[in-house]
């Protein structure tokens, strides 16, 4: 059941004794091969965290699974891997790391599992890609949907 959507961002409850989920959307475009914090406001990705790439956390969530597409140029070499960051305070730590390795093709859904990213209320989370692919193809047009319970 939807309880409500801000900024592109899904809140949803469970009914009785509440739960539910949380998930996040993504897009935007990158002409470099280069390593990128995903946007959760707008479409700017950027190499370093920014207001409009890190996420305030509202409540007591675990990080289960995220889901992309890649709609330009076929990656045939190298992987893409996604990191979960958590700021506890003002010390950053990475909580993991997921690996999706090439050929990605062009309009596949990818999706990665994550297990061990526990976020508590008031912390930051970003999600950072890095594109390792030695073919020098760009991450181009990508978008994606995280999901937390």
């Amino acid at each position: 059941m939807a309880i409500g959507k801000i900024n592109g961002i899904s809140i949803a409850g469970g009914g009785g004794g509440g739960g539910g989920s949380t998930s996040l959307n993504f897009a935007f475009f990158d002409s470099t091969v280069r390593d990128v914090y995903c946007p959760w406001v707008g479409e700017t990705e950027n190499t370093g965290l920014q207001r409009y790439n890190r996420w305030l956390v509202p409540q007591s969530l675990t990080l289960t699974s995220m889901t992309f597409v890649r709609m330009t140029t076929n990656v045939t070499t190298g992987n893409i891997q996604w990191i979960a960051e958590v700021y506890n305070g003002a010390i950053l730590s990475t909580s993991e790391t997921q690996t999706v390795t090439a050929p990605l093709t062009i309009w596949q859904y990818y999706t990665v599992n994550f297990s061990s990213t526990t976020l508590s209320t008031g912390q930051i989370f970003a999600l950072k890609m890095i594109n390792t692919n030695t073919g020098g193809v760009a991450s181009g047009n990508i978008a994606g949907t995280v999901l937390f319970n």
